[in-house]
Parts: C-alpha cells; sequence; structure tokens
C-alpha cells in the first residue's frame, strides 16, 4: 500500500472518530455481554425492551446497578460510539444488533483477557508436542509456516504475555506486603501473607517452566537439530529467532526468580513482618511455612533446576 493510500485511510479513521472510542469500563462490560448473549442465542437482532432487560440483567450480575439506572442513556452511548446500531426490520418494533466494530472489540479484548491465562508448562508442551510432528513430517514449507505462524505467532506472543502479567502481579504482591506486612492490624497481616503465597505460585510455576523433566530443553534440542537437518536460509533464519527467543525467555525467568527470591525471603523475616515480635500472627503457621522454604525445600532446587546458559549455547553449535 502507497503512503499516500495509509495517509488517506488514517485521515478517514480520524473523520469517524474525532473524540477516540471514549469508552467506559462499564461500556465494555455491557457490549461483552452483548456478544456472549449473541453467541448463546444466535440471533443478531435485539428488541429494544430485550436490550433493556439485558443490560438491567448485567448490571445487577456484575454489580453496576448504579451505571444502568437510566437503561435509554446507556443504549444511546453505545450507539453514539458506534458499538450497537438500530436494525432494520419489516415491522414497527424497534431492534438493535452489535456492530461490526463492537462484535470485533468484545472479541477481541475477551481473547485478550484470556491470552495469560495458560501456564508456561502448558505452552512449552504445545510447542514441542507440534514441532515434533512437523519434524516427523520432514517438510520445510511446513515447518516454516509452524514457525511464523504457531510458534511466532501464537506461542512466542502467549509467553511473553504470560511472563508480563507474572511481572506485573509480582510487583502488585511486593507493593501490598510493603504497605501491610509490617503493620500491626491482624487483617493486613493476614493480606501480607495472602500476597506471599501468591508469589509463592509465581516461583512454582517458573520454576517447573525450566527446570529438568519441562519441555524447555526437549523443545530447544529439537529446534537445533531442525536448525541442523535443514539448509534453507530462511527457514534457518527463522528456527534461529526461536531459539534466540527461549535463551532469552530463561535469562529473563532467571532474573525473576532472584527477585522473588529476594522478595519471599523479605516478607518471611521476622523483623518485616513483625517488628516487636509480639503480633498476635507471630506464631502463624503460614509464617513458619514461608521460613521453611527459605532454608530449603523448593527453593533449594533453584541452583539445581537452571542449567548454565553455557549448556544452551553449546546446543546451537
Amino acid at each position: 500500500m502507497q503512503q499516500q493510500d495509509i495517509i488517506f485511510k488514517l485521515s478517514s479513521l480520524a473523520n469517524r472518530f474525532p473524540r477516540g472510542l471514549e469508552l467506559s469500563k462499564q461500556d465494555l462490560l455491557f457490549v461483552g455481554w452483548l456478544y456472549f448473549r449473541e453467541l448463546a442465542t444466535e440471533a443478531a437482532r435485539i428488541s429494544d425492551r430485550e436490550l433493556r432487560q439485558q443490560l438491567s440483567h448485567a448490571a445487577a450480575q456484575l454489580g453496576m446497578e448504579d451505571d444502568v439506572s437510566q437503561p435509554a442513556q446507556v443504549i444511546d452511548r453505545l450507539v453514539r460510539f458506534r458499538m450497537v446500531r438500530t436494525s432494520v426490520t419489516d415491522s414497527r418494533a424497534q431492534e438493535y444488533c452489535l456492530t461490526r466494530l463492537g462484535r470485533s472489540l468484545a472479541r477481541d479484548l475477551l481473547e485478550d483477557a484470556d491470552f495469560g491465562s495458560e501456564d508456561l508448562c502448558t505452552l512449552l508442551n504445545q510447542a514441542h508436542s507440534s514441532l515434533r510432528q512437523e519434524m516427523t513430517q520432514g517438510d520445510h514449507a511446513e515447518l516454516a509456516k509452524w514457525l511464523t505462524h504457531f510458534f511466532h505467532g501464537t506461542i512466542r506472543e502467549k509467553i511473553e504475555y504470560k511472563l508480563l502479567s507474572i511481572e506485573e502481579g509480582l510487583l502488585d504482591q511486593e507493593q501490598t506486603a510493603k504497605r501491610l506486612g509490617s503493620g500491626q492490624d491482624e487483617q493486613a497481616f493476614e493480606e501480607a501473607l495472602a500476597a506471599e503465597r501468591k508469589g509463592r505460585e509465581y516461583l512454582d510455576e517458573l520454576l517447573d517452566a525450566v527446570q529438568d523433566g519441562s519441555a524447555y530443553m526437549p523443545l530447544m534440542a529439537a529446534l537445533s537439530e531442525c536448525h541442523d537437518r535443514f539448509s534453507q536460509p530462511k527457514l534457518r533464519t527463522a528456527i534461529g529467532r526461536a531459539l534466540d527467543f527461549l535463551e532469552g525467555m530463561r535469562h529473563r525467568i532467571e532474573r525473576m526468580l532472584a527477585k522473588l527470591i529476594r522478595f519471599v525471603r523479605q516478607c518471611v523475616s521476622y523483623k518485616s513482618l513483625s517488628p516487636s515480635g509480639t503480633h498476635p500472627s507471630y506464631r502463624n503457621p503460614h509464617l513458619h511455612g514461608w521460613l521453611r522454604l527459605t532454608r530449603g525445600g523448593r527453593l533449594a532446587q533453584i541452583g539445581t533446576c537452571l542449567m548454565p546458559l553455557d549448556s544452551l549455547r553449546r546446543l546451537r553449535s
């Protein structure tokens, strides 16, 4: 596409939405609700009466009663933002339906919300098993498609989303623990411990993804085997990108683990959680569980399960 055409299309976009989308969280939830209703009923059209009922039901279920006290205003807003449009019918009854924009926006946002839900082990297992199937066929063109569309287009993006969500979640738990962990309030103390337990979940997932027995090393080995087997330059470049990504992923996980270990140890220290040593939760079993964790057990695996990065590079040589 020529640059002039691009400028024209983007100018048309700006003219169509001069004030942007201006959608609130409540608007997105209502559009998502109507999208699920459309999937369930397989009916695109909805009468004015049913639309009002659906909006009221959605508000009650999602705790947004105050946002739908005037259903007509909500409908007007969704129409104005081009999420919903009036539908042409043979009868005089007023009917509505989701616009293509509203339907696509709801679908894509819901998929995006689910994108980081799979754990890292599952994603690596999917990549390894599907790669082995492609290797069995031995078709370099199909392997190139697999790398482009499945690995780089799906698996890689999902892993990056997942790591980002863990990093954001860890930061949130750190802030929670720092804000509440040193307080003398029982409820605040328990919330801090809950933040620590969430940190343990992150720790488990990261370790499980790269330790012995996971699909990480077999996937690296399979990609290296493909790199040696096929001679097509573009294919070898795509395989090299996949190997670089997985090696970079391991670097990133190692940094996250180091940060996570420091966080856990700070949280379970008696001084950070109960400076006076007299807090009523001082003898809380969760606290002692965390102390045992830092002295051995799961954290002790980190030094042995993370293969030196030099070993990864030897797979490439």
